[in-house]
């Protein structure tokens, strides 16, 4: 991926392990990290990059095992501990001493864990369509193509790593449906019409290396807790979907998405109003539909669909969850 309309394409080397980002807007501006899903890479925030580097220093990362960054065989590199270490020296080295975050699937994962261990580093945290990972685990939808029997098939060495590539295709339709919508395309050789973006994603995972790195954060991550008592200290916006989008509304609803974004990132320096006619939608359980749908994590959450909620709200603790708190 060497597209560069999007961005600067950089890299940085920490230890061992080179990782790549794509970077926007004016390096004096507060810094906005973008943290990628699975099976996903810094591509995935295409509709967010240009927009939100208006207000930004935007750094999209591929994270470690993905795409462009290095490889690294070993589980161990993959641990809570180890890739929020690393994360924190990624930061350093570009000169970035705080950030917001925004994460989606394994990269709100991170961003969570990070915003714990990190605190002192992180202004505001937005996850899209996940809850906190003491929720997460033991709340996987049987119906998610990502459950709990396949974290357990995955514990298997190397099988796991051959049947994602064997049914790489299959599995990224599934994951992106509106993907093959997208018009994205480009003219084939025999003047077939392929869809460009389709073909991107299948490049990324077209090896065997390639789902090595993603799958085991989940080998590793499926087995952590954050401790109770311990606490987010920054503002955290929980954004959730209904039916109409499914779990990437930041691809699938990017217009109502980054209007929601920037204002939460933005507050009273926002230039542009949400709809007038946005309407309160309350939640519909714990985690609901995660993989595909609805994914609340707190009492009071933003949901996206038709409207847009006119402001946000913060996650705040439940009764029967471990005892973690969002403060905002």
């Amino acid at each position: 991926m060497t597209e560069t309309k999007m961005g600067r394409h950089s890299y940085v080397k920490l230890e061992n392990t080179k990782l790549h980002y794509v970077e926007a807007g004016n390096r004096s501006n507060s810094t906005l990290l973008l943290l990628h899903g699975f099976p996903d890479c810094w591509l995935g925030w295409r509709y967010q990059i240009s927009e939100l580097s208006q207000y930004f220093h935007v750094v999209a990362l591929d994270l470690k095992g993905f795409n462009d960054s290095d490889k690294p065989m070993l589980r161990f590199e993959y641990t809570p501990k180890k890739v929020c270490e690393d994360l924190r020296k990624f930061l350093i080295a570009i000169s970035a001493k705080s950030v917001s975050i925004v994460g989606h699937d394994l990269g709100a994962i991170i961003g969570w864990l990070f915003a714990h261990t990190n605190p002192e580093m992180v202004d505001k945290f937005i996850s899209v369509a996940t809850p906190h990972p003491n929720l997460l685990w033991d709340n996987l939808p049987k119906n998610s193509p990502f459950n709990r029997r396949w974290l357990e098939f995955i514990q298997l060495p190397y099988l796991p790593e051959m049947e994602m590539k064997h049914n790489a295709e299959r599995m990224l339709k599934k994951c992106y449906p509106h993907i093959l919508k997208e018009k994205m395309y480009m003219t084939g050789s025999n003047g077939s019409v392929i869809n460009n973006l389709m073909e991107a994603y299948k490049y990324i995972f077209s090896q065997t290396d390639d789902w090595r790195g993603p799958l085991n954060y989940y080998r590793n991550f499926l087995f952590f807790r954050v401790k109770e008592g311990e606490t987010v200290q920054c503002p955290c916006l929980i954004i959730t979907v209904i039916e109409q989008s499914g779990h990437a509304p930041h691809q699938e609803m990017s217009t109502e998405f980054n209007s929601l974004l920037l204002k939460f990132l933005l507050g009273k320096r926002m230039l542009v109003r949400s709809p007038e006619n946005a309407a309160t939608t309350p939640t519909r359980g714990i985690v609901g539909r995660v993989f595909g749908g609805i994914g609340a994590v707190a009492n009071n959450t933003v949901k996206l669909g038709n409207n847009i909620k006119d402001g946000y709200t913060f996650a705040s603790a439940l009764n029967n969850v471990p005892n973690f708190i969002v403060k905002s």
